[in-house]
């Protein structure tokens, strides 16, 4: 199944994989800059320095409405590279009304950096590395990292030679950065609600060479820890690579600590996204929200959308095909005319000359004539 996701070789040579490239040139024309917004420097402050987007467009329509709803929550952008760089300054600029695209979905409300009443700062201030071994978590604030430049968590997990204990010493490596920490599940739990208390928005890269090193099992993936009751508080969690029936790279943790099944877990905390479906439909991430709270009514609207997408390029390129039908002519037409208007130019241009020349014999006939009668 997994294969099937990452490669087209099943359907090569097939009548699905006409569709497939239809839908995969829809995609690609979502995700692109305007020819108006790139390389404009409304773009370029906003990090946008190719022709594509670094957030899906989904996620924008999604904070949009729960801001304009009042709601009150927060965001964490998770990762286990080190892209978060890419995405600090879009989303900045989005908060601060600066985005050259998306920030007309709030401009009504006003921006949310913190200077409009009622309205949080949702910017992103700061990102964390959450380290993870046996004593549990460690969350090492405003400071992202991968371990020692010489040897890195990740170079460490990658040796030819899979380790077999967790050699890293990390927390060690920690208290030599002198920075500031949160250790331990229930302090991790305590930080993840003042976040939300705050409706902050943040970042953290999570511990890829921990994953890695369990085997890519979900209890060792990036850690949710519930804080409270989902009557009380809502924590849900987007990530492609959780599977249907297994979170797979998001570590669902309730209360007191123990790992949540994943029959409990999929679809209501953890949630796994299609990135083509994302890219495509604007609700994309509302829907998921609304299917996980329960509502059957917005469960699948995308396929619908894409497909109605996908019969509008359609239309589209025939109607563009039948413009450059039309286009090709009118151009020819245009150059007969003007065919005919170089030999009619040709002809009069003759004309002119036969004209010109016999009034100059007629000029010397008659100057001939005079001489004569003179004589």
């Amino acid at each position: 199944m997994r294969e099937a996701w990452r490669s087209w070789a099943f359907v090569k040579g097939q009548p699905a994989e006409a569709e497939m490239l239809k839908l995969l040139e829809l995609t690609l024309r979502r995700i692109q800059l305007s020819p108006e917004v790139c390389h404009t420097k409304e773009a370029k402050a906003a990090n946008l320095e190719g022709t594509t987007f670094n957030l899906v467009p989904c996620l924008f329509h999604l904070v949009a409405q729960l801001q304009r709803s009042k709601r009150h929550f927060a965001v964490i952008f998770r990762s286990f590279g080190i892209d978060h760089q890419k995405i600090h300054a879009e989303w900045n600029s989005f908060c601060e009304l600066k985005h050259p695209v998306f920030s007309k979905l709030i401009e009504d409300l006003g921006p949310m950096d913190g200077t409009v009443p009622g309205i949080p700062d949702r910017r992103i201030h700061s990102m964390h590395t959450l380290y993870r071994d046996e004593q549990g978590p460690l969350l090492i604030l405003d400071t992202c990292t991968n371990g020692p430049e010489d040897n890195s968590w990740d170079a460490w997990v990658r040796a030819k030679q899979k380790p077999t204990t967790d050699t890293r010493e990390g927390r060690k490596f920690c208290q030599e950065l002198c920075v500031e920490t949160v250790d331990g599940l229930g302090k991790f739990q305590e930080w993840m609600q003042a976040h939300l208390h705050k409706q902050a928005t943040g970042s953290i890269k999570d511990d890829w060479a921990w994953w890695q090193f369990h085997g890519e099992t979900a209890q060792a993936g990036k850690l949710l820890t519930l804080f409270g009751s989902q009557q009380e508080f809502q924590q849900i969690f987007f990530d492609d690579n959780v599977e249907l029936n297994n979170a797979r790279i998001v570590d669902c943790r309730d209360p007191d600590g123990n790992a949540i099944p994943h029959s409990e877990s999929v679809g209501k905390l953890c949630c796994k996204v299609n990135p083509v479906e994302a890219m495509l439909d604007t609700n994309y991430f509302l829907c998921k929200l609304l299917a996980s709270q329960g509502d059957p009514l917005n469960v699948g609207p995308s396929l619908t959308t894409m497909r109605k997408q996908m019969q509008a390029v359609e239309e589209e390129k025939l109607q563009v095909q039948k413009q450059l039908s039309d286009v090709e002519e009118q151009k020819l037409s245009l150059q007969t005319q003007l065919d005919g208007m170089r030999l009619q130019l040709i002809g009069a241009v003759d004309e002119i000359r036969r004209t010109k020349l016999q009034n100059t014999i007629d000029i010397n006939e008659e100057a001939w004539f005079c001489l004569r009668c003179l004589f």
